[in-house]
Parts: structure tokens; C-alpha cells; sequence
């Protein structure tokens, strides 16, 4: 998707084409992920990295609210009018009152609820949690920040979400400052990407939000999720390194001759008044060992004087008895 509307923002493509083309690669693998797999978390996590890229790809900001709004109503009319497995969801809102006194839909939640209030501010300590011991379903997945709450408190909740705002904001200053359009739109829609599925995995342990099933990046037990969350983060790194290099107009302008004249003629000055300053530098100091070599030379000859014959008291002595006769 970032592509296409790379090539169309750039004018290799129509819009027509690039309609076309988006509308078939965005359904078609919205569509696997929503019809098959009924993983409407992953639908809407993918759905919004699409958003973002075409936001930041400066998309008509009309047909993005036209397109965003399509897909709340579909996203409604599916949770309101679909399956009976998504209408069970909403059992967060109330879930001792799920039909089974607590032991149905909302078993879970409520589990994930007395973790979090086992742990209290500091926690149980690291591996010191009774819930995930069968109590907590899917404890080293989709519960796994419940386990947190309860091994190291509010106080190491706060400090995971630090970590994934820092992910967050860093992830968007390397799209800000990305080398190309297409670098901008891939990173910032990964980045917003893999900080909404850590956003959505909390709130849904801390029963704010319906159960999805979604593992929390860098976190959660899974080799696929990783897998995938660490490909995206080297996109993000690849678009990191391409805004560290000297864009299409700095290479030109360092390729003009006369901006070449100036660099030489800069740098030759900078030579010359460094070696100018050595230069008095050295004869500065060489002054000052000659004066150095005078002064020792001074005290030696006045040494040398004091201790001649006639500073001798008996030799002075020996020379006024001899005028004397």
C-alpha cells in the first residue's frame, strides 16, 4: 500500500490505477485475515497502519474520513449482527453478570482483574505470581501484562507503557525525519502499528476494552508474533539509517565546483591560521628558553666571581702587610 501511493504521489501511476490496485491489495488481505480467521483485532490493526500511511503520505483527507468512516460502520454492524462468539466480548462490561456467575465470558477478565489486584503498587516479585498457575487463561500471551501487574505491581505496568510510549515517539521522529516519502509512510504506519496492538493488549487485561487475543510485542509467548514485530522494527531501522544520509540535493550541491573551490579554500584557510599559531607558538617558546640559558649563564659567572682569591680575607690581609713595608 505505502508503495503504491509512493508511485502515485510521485506521478508514475493514475489515481485511477492507484485506486484500483490499493482497493484489490488492502480488500483482498483484509478480507483473508477478517473472513477465514474472524480476527477482527488483526483486521483493524492492519487497517490502521493502512490510515496512517496514507496520512502520511498527505492522502485527500476527505476520502481518508469517507474511508475510516466505511469501516466503523462495518466494524459495528459485524460486532452488533455477527456471531455470537463476537457478541460475547462485550462481556467486559459487566463480567460477573456473563450468564455463568462469572465462570463464562467473562472468567478471564475477571482472573486478569485479581491479578492486577494482587500485585498492588510494588508486586509479588519476579516469578511470584499465583495466577498464572491454570488460574488465568492464556496467561503467557494474551494475559501476559496481567502477570506483570501482579509480579511487579503498578509501579512495573507504568514502566512497560513508558517503554512502548519511548518506542512510540522514537518510531515517529525517524518517520519525520525519513529520507523519503516512502521511508515516512512505512515506519510510521509500523510504528503506530505495533504501539495500537501493545495499546489494545493492555486495556484488554485491564478489562477496558473486549477481548481480542492480541499478544503484546517484544512480550507475549510466540515465535510468529515476534517473528513478524521484529521485521517491521527493521524497516523502521532501515528508514532510520536512509534519513542519516545526505539527501538527493546535498550530494548535488556537494558535486557543484564552485561549492568545492569554497570547501578547499576554507579548509586551506583553516590550515594557515592553525599553522601561523604553531608557528608563534614555537618561537615563543623558543625565547623563552633562550632567556632561560641566559639567566642560568648570569648566576654561574656570579658565582664563579664570589669565590676568586682576592674576596679571600687572607689574601687581602697578605697584600696590606706588603704595602705597609
Amino acid at each position: 500500500m505505502a508503495k503504491l501511493h509512493y508511485e502515485y504521489q510521485t506521478g508514475k501511476i493514475t489515481f485511477m490505477r492507484f485506486a484500483l490496485s490499493a482497493g484489490i491489495c488492502a480488500g483482498v488481505s483484509l478480507a483473508v485475515v477478517l473472513i477465514p480467521q474472524s480476527d477482527m483485532g488483526t483486521t483493524a490493526i492492519m487497517f490502521l497502519g493502512i490510515v496512517v500511511a496514507l496520512w502520511i503520505g498527505r492522502f485527500s483527507r476527505v476520502l481518508l474520513i469517507l474511508l475510516i468512516g466505511v469501516a466503523v460502520f462495518g466494524g459495528l454492524v459485524m460486532l452488533l449482527f455477527g456471531s455470537s462468539y463476537r457478541s460475547s466480548r462485550f462481556a467486559y462490561l459487566d463480567p460477573y453478570n456473563d450468564g455463568a456467575n462469572g465462570y463464562g465470558a467473562g472468567y478471564q477478565i475477571i482472573r486478569s482483574q485479581y491479578a492486577f489486584s494482587q500485585g498492588g503498587l510494588f508486586g509479588q516479585g519476579l516469578g511470584g505470581s499465583y495466577e498464572k498457575f491454570q488460574y488465568l487463561p492464556e496467561a503467557e500471551t494474551d494475559y501476559i501484562f496481567a502477570v506483570i501487574g501482579e509480579e511487579l505491581g503498578m509501579i512495573g505496568c507504568i514502566f512497560v507503557l513508558l517503554m512502548y510510549i519511548t518506542f512510540l515517539v522514537s518510531g515517529l521522529f525517524v518517520a519525520r525525519n525519513s529520507g523519503s516519502l516512502f521511508g515516512a509512510e512505512i515506519s510510521g504506519s509500523f510504528v503506530i502499528m505495533i504501539f495500537a496492538q501493545a495499546l489494545l493488549n493492555m486495556l484488554c487485561a485491564l478489562g477496558m476494552f473486549p477481548t481480542t487475543g492480541k499478544p503484546l510485542p517484544f512480550i507475549s509467548y510466540g515465535g510468529s508474533s515476534l517473528l513478524a514485530t521484529l521485521c517491521m522494527v527493521g524497516f523502521v531501522l532501515s528508514a532510520s539509517e536512509e534519513g542519516a544520509m545526505p539527501d538527493e540535493f546535498e550530494r548535488k550541491r556537494s558535486s557543484f565546483k564552485i561549492f568545492s573551490a569554497i570547501k578547499g579554500l576554507t579548509s586551506f584557510a583553516s590550515e594557515s591560521i592553525n599553522y601561523n599559531a604553531k608557528t608563534r607558538e614555537e618561537a615563543k617558546l623558543s625565547e623563552q628558553r633562550k632567556n632561560t640559558k641566559s639567566a642560568e649563564a648570569m648566576l654561574q659567572s656570579s658565582h664563579a666571581y664570589s669565590n676568586r682569591n682576592y674576596f679571600n680575607p687572607a689574601s687581602l690581609k697578605g697584600k696590606n702587610t706588603n704595602e705597609r713595608s
